[in-house]
């Protein structure tokens, strides 16, 4: 049974997450913060909330020198740096599968994407506009927030449902919660 040592910010999230993954047959811990490498019993894997401090790399560095780091961060439209010592990126809002398939492939010795190669294919200003979608913003709305006519929005709507086959907005917004984008 592998040892996940968890921090999330919200304590009602982390909750939620410790029992989902307490039920898929993990052995979960609550990361103490600071952290006690020399009194904290071994993990196989942490998973973090990308917000775990203002400026997490130190942390994560000390952590990934103990066992790999898998972070959690917020919905689709975040940016988050690339960070040589993290090995993945999972949404808030994945299912608990994603999270499962994440957890194996990180603890396999692997890096885990949740970026299809249909979303890398997006530009920035596509990816923004598939996470106002998400969020369920409308054309109009996004037009507003982006500063560019509903026309321009359009324009990208059809160019995201083309890159990714997508048929409808609810395909796209699906598109964009499942993913693990840090766009």
């Amino acid at each position: 049974m592998a040892v996940i040592t968890v921090h999330v910010k919200y304590p009602i999230l982390e909750h939620g997450l410790c029992e989902a993954l307490r039920a898929e047959g993990f052995e979960v811990r609550p990361l103490k913060l600071p952290p006690d490498p020399v009194h904290s019993p071994p993990t196989d894997l942490f998973l973090l909330d990308s917000n775990i401090a203002d400026d997490p790399a130190e942390l994560i560095v000390e952590l990934a020198g103990t066992a790999p780091v898998l972070l959690f961060a917020p919905p689709v439209r975040t940016h988050l740096p690339s960070h040589r010592h993290v090995s993945g990126v999972i949404e808030w809002s994945a299912p608990v599968g994603v999270i499962v398939d994440a957890i194996g492939t990180v603890l396999d010795g692997n890096r885990f994407s949740g970026v299809g190669p249909e979303l890398q294919s997006l530009s920035a200003r596509e990816s923004q506009v598939l996470g106002h979608i998400a969020d369920g913003l409308t054309q109009n709305q996004i037009a507003d927030t982006l500063g560019i006519s509903r026309h321009t929005v359009d324009t990208y709507i059809r160019r995201i449902r083309s890159k990714l086959g997508l048929g409808n907005k609810a395909d796209m917004t699906r598109a964009a919660v499942l993913s693990a984008a840090t766009m």
